[in-house]
């Protein structure tokens, strides 16, 4: 028997001889070796071909032929690759196969070869046309069609000419495609033709005129206007003539063009009118404006015909000569006074000469505006009083308003009179030219009297613009007060702790406006209020309220005073002051104290022993005392005194050592006395109180 495989190795081969199926023999067995060798294969690569596309994805799969692997042999290991490109050539395929991935063969290669041909494809050069302009920098771009460039194929290098004319005619378009610039490609090539077409032109004769003068001399030239010539075409090639003739009429123009001496144009042509007309007779009156002043607008005017040119002054006829033996009268008729426009206008007489002229008049404009109307001119107003009489406070001013209506129709004028002043009318139908009247009332007030005067003015709305008038009166002297009120709403009998509150006024006694009220209150402890307002007229009253809370100070005053001050300004800033006060009585004075005394231990007590002694003194009453004082018949309690406000206490504490007669009486009674002054009203009655304290049992 051999070891197993049949790759390419050496294997050992065995020599099996059993004793017991050999009794006759003593066996020695030697093995062998079973060898297998590389078989001997080619691999050789498939040739592969395209047609030029520029694509990698499209090259067709490498392929390979192997011979010699045995029936049942393993396939061999092996690899393909070209070399790179996708330009037309031809590219070597290479066979890759290691000997280790391959160990039981011995391995032949032989390469391929990969051909890219060039791609077919057909350049044709597309027909072009334009209509002739003489002028190659408007020739269309040559272009070309090229079909069978594959989708990566790089474009194909080629150049279009065409045959060298601007004239109307038809030129070849020629493509050029070099070989050796289409490597890639078998390139067919086919041409155009590029057409240049006729300009379609029209040549029109211009219409003439003249004046009539019978002079064939004097005719202008005769022109015509050509269009669609391009800018560089050449020019068109023409006549022009007109019927004969120099009497007023209209004549034929004609225009001739050949054909043949146009090849690069179609041509239409318009006839045109020479047409000789009467002569112009100008009458021009002038235009002038001014603003309304009540007085007359006029204006010269000016008569011309040929060389001849006279100015007539308005509103008397005036004899002009014209042509050769002709005269005409003129007169300038126009004016005007109201605002408004009218036309400057004339009359005239030409007599036999009218057949020989055609008037061309002009016709001015006298305008009177009513921009920067003088106000008095349409407004004025005055009191009914002398200029130096005086007005006192709150008199009645009665006012006279005149209005003027400046234009030439009917017109509604609306009046507004300021603050304050009372109109009779608030508007005014007036005819034109016409003026009417109304009248105004006013009352003197606080803040003329302050100024001196008051200045009235009057506003009318005529056409939209707005035409103002004043009249000043003058007032008498200012006398700026202020008089002030303060009052409580309890005015006695409070106690410590109450709120008391107070109204405040300040009126105007003046006959000015008091403006920029305000208060001040210097008492300690009062909650002062703003005033309802801080501007007030004569004979009106601002308000405010305040509060505060009584103390005992108060109380051991027995009243309490404050004053309130009001502060304000007259027109001319000057300030104005005035104060008042108010007293508050409080509750009568009831000074009284109390006191209590206490002693540790309050019994039992040996001679020696210390007793402490505590007494409290409090203010029963409603005002503070002082001076207080304690009086004790066991103890000096001189240095000891007390104040108290109603409610407080004071607290003292003192010893006292027992003797033997204490303890042979077997009580203690101590008596303390408190006296004080009270700071309001009658003092208060002597306190005292009592401590007894109780001693051992003496021994028998």
């Amino acid at each position: 028997s051999r070891e197993e495989g049949q790759d390419v190795d050496e294997y050992a081969i065995t020599v099996t001889a059993e004793a017991t199926s050999n009794p006759n023999y003593t066996i020695t067995v030697e093995g062998g070796t079973f060898t297998i060798t590389p078989a001997a294969i080619k691999i050789t690569a498939d040739d592969k071909t395209k047609v030029y596309d520029n694509d990698e994805t499209t090259d067709p799969e490498l392929t390979a032929t192997v011979e010699g692997v045995p029936t049942k042999g393993v396939a061999p290991e092996y690899s393909l690759s070209r070399e790179e490109g996708q330009d037309v050539d031809e590219y070597a395929i290479t066979v890759t196969a290691e000997a280790t991935s391959n160990p039981n063969y011995t391995i032949t290669v032989e390469g391929g070869t990969f051909t890219i041909t060039p791609a077919a494809i057909k350049i044709t050069a597309d027909d072009k046309t334009k209509v002739y302009d003489n002028d190659e920098t408007t020739d269309p771009e040559l272009t070309a069609t090229v079909t069978g460039v594959p989708a990566n194929g790089v474009a194909p290098d080629y150049s279009l000419s065409r045959e060298a004319g601007q004239d109307v005619n038809e030129y070849a378009i020629t493509v050029t495609a070099e070989a050796t610039s289409n490597p890639n490609y078998t390139v067919t090539v086919e041409g155009g033709t590029f057409t240049i077409t006729p300009a379609a032109i029209t040549i029109k004769a211009d219409n003439k005129t003249k004046v009539y003068d019978n002079d064939a001399s004097t005719d202008p030239a005769l022109t015509a206007t050509v269009t669609g010539v391009p800018a560089d075409g050449v020019a068109p090639v023409y006549s022009l003539s007109r019927e004969p003739g120099q009497d007023v009429d209209e004549y034929t123009i004609t225009v001739t063009a050949e054909a043949t001496s146009n090849p690069n144009y179609t041509v239409k042509v318009e006839n045109g009118t020479f047409t000789i007309t009467k002569a112009i007779l100008t009458i021009v009156t002038g235009t002038d404006s001014k603003t309304y002043d009540g007085t007359a607008l006029t204006k010269e005017g000016t008569v011309s015909v040929g060389s001849i040119n006279a100015t007539v002054a308005p509103g008397s006829e005036v004899t002009v000569n014209l042509l050769g033996d002709d005269t005409a009268k003129i007169t300038i008729t126009g004016t005007r006074t109201l605002v408004g426009s009218s036309e400057n206008t004339y009359v005239i007489d030409l007599g036999d000469a009218a057949d020989n002229y055609t008037i061309s008049e002009t016709i001015g404009t006298l305008t009177v505006t009513d921009e920067g109307v003088d106000p008095k001119l349409v407004v004025t107003k005055d009191d009914a009083e002398e200029d130096d009489y005086i007005y006192n406070l709150s008199e009645q001013v009665l006012f006279t308003i005149k209005v003027t209506n400046i234009y030439e129709e009917e017109k509604t004028v609306t009046l507004k009179e300021i603050e304050g002043v009372s109109l009779t009318d608030e508007s005014l139908t007036i005819s034109a030219g016409e003026t009417a009247e109304t009248k105004a009332t006013y009352a003197i007030q606080p803040e003329d009297v302050a100024n001196g005067g008051f200045t009235n003015t009057v506003t009318v709305t005529l056409e939209g613009k707005d035409y103002e008038a004043e009249d000043t009166v003058y007032t008498e002297q200012v006398d700026a007060q202020i008089k002030v009120t303060k009052t409580a709403d309890k005015e006695n009998g409070v106690k410590a702790g109450d709120t008391v509150t107070y109204e405040i006024t300040v009126e105007n006694t003046g006959n000015v406006t008091i403006s920029d009220l305000a208060l001040t209150d210097e008492m300690v402890g009062i909650q002062l209020g703003n005033l309802d307002v801080t501007t007030i007229a004569p004979g009106e009253t601002a308000y405010a309220s305040a509060t505060y809370v009584v103390t005992q100070a108060d109380i051991d005053n027995g009243s309490f005073t404050n004053t309130v001050t009001a502060t304000g300004k007259d027109p001319a800033g000057k300030t104005v002051e005035e104060d008042d006060d108010c007293t508050v009585e409080t509750e009568e004075a009831a000074a009284e104290i109390s006191i209590t005394k206490s002693a540790n231990p309050t019994s039992g007590a040996a001679v020696g022993d210390t007793i402490t002694y505590t007494v409290i003194v409090t203010n029963e009453g409603n005002v503070s005392v002082k001076d207080g004082k304690l009086e004790d018949d066991h103890a000096d309690l001189n240095g000891e005194t007390f104040e108290l406000a109603p409610g407080e206490e004071a607290t003292f504490t003192y010893t006292y050592k027992v003797t033997q007669a204490d303890v042979d009486a077997g009580e203690i009674v101590n008596v303390v006395k408190a006296n004080a002054t009270a700071v309001r009203g009658e003092d208060p009655e002597e306190a005292t109180a009592t401590a007894t304290v109780t001693t051992e049992e003496p021994e028998a």
